[in-house]
């Protein structure tokens, strides 16, 4: 809910309780992609680092589930990092 009102801290505050909740139970997938949206709303924040922390944390586990759908999101992710991270240097270098 607050992601689509653009107030990714607060996502990632209660993204963050239910990554906690989904480790204590040891849900793999939920836990992936959890770390995936975390990795999100810290790109569209500016905080890269961040970004790749969680995105670090999601491809740790992501050969241990069989779901297409959350493997083929971690590759979008890390994509989108990538991206975003190069523009941003590439940009850095025009000014």
């Amino acid at each position: 809910m607050y992601d689509y009102k653009g107030d990714y801290l607060k996502a990632v505050n209660y993204t963050l309780k239910a990554l906690k909740y989904s480790e204590k139970i040891n849900y793999i997938n939920s836990t992936v992609n959890l770390n995936l949206h975390i990795a999100q709303y810290y790109n569209y924040i500016g905080d890269s680092i961040k970004a790749s922390f969680y995105c670090k944390q999601a491809d740790e586990k992501i050969d241990e589930i069989n779901d297409a759908y959350t493997k083929a999101n971690f590759y979008n992710t890390s994509g989108e990092l990538y991206l975003s991270e190069h523009k941003s240097k590439k940009q850095k270098n025009i000014f």
